[in-house]
């Protein structure tokens, strides 16, 4: 874990000359295809942050939100156990607090069940596997820090866009339009519906 929090400061030391890069979206969005929906899970924050008012919860709800809001279903738990895909969505922030100043690295991965053919003859294995994912390395001071669930949400967007490029958006019903009072419609409408 030391080695890990090591390297992650000396890459986020060179965040201040290359500020707020991300790394792309990796994968494909072919993986997405046909999904239902996604189950949200957001890693717990260190105490620290959590401290400055950054909380995991925070951030579930803003990422819900803005999954339902742009049309992709947000599955409960007991959906997730009955989809055989089990779709999941993982939020992670890893910090690292160089008082006044946190660096830390967002990460949004979709994980789902995949099957791995192990060759001829045999059985397949299956695993839970990310298919999809998006990266941030940043720094955020004490009071920028409860602010991050935005940039989160920026980050899910691009989740989102490869989410309905496969699928369609579950959007509300239109509401019929008002005939009172209308009388037979001519021909040419009857042919233009």
């Amino acid at each position: 874990m030391h080695r890990f929090l090591f390297a992650l400061l000396v890459l986020l030391s060179t965040a201040s000359v290359v500020r707020s890069q991300g790394i792309a979206a990796r994968s494909t969005a072919e993986s997405l295809r046909g999904l239902h929906g996604v189950h949200v899970v957001v890693e717990e924050l260190i105490p620290a942050v959590r401290q400055a008012g950054l909380t995991a919860t925070g951030i579930k709800s803003a990422v819900e939100d803005r999954l339902i809001k742009k049309g992709v279903p947000v599955l409960g738990l007991g959906e997730l156990t009955m989809d055989p895909r089990g779709p999941t969505l993982l939020i992670r922030l890893d910090f690292v607090a160089a008082d006044p100043v946190y660096f830390y690295n967002s990460q949004v991965q979709f994980f789902q069940n995949v099957t791995v053919d192990i060759g001829e003859g045999e059985l397949p294995s299956y695993a839970s596997a990310s298919t999809w994912q998006t990266s941030r390395v940043d720094k955020a001071g004490k009071f920028r820090l409860p602010t991050l669930p935005a940039e989160v949400v920026g980050q899910v967007d691009q989740f989102i866009d490869a989410y309905l490029s496969m699928n369609s958006a579950v959007a509300p019903p239109a509401p019929e339009p008002q005939t009172a009072g209308v009388e037979d419609e001519t021909p040419n409408e009857k042919q233009e519906q």
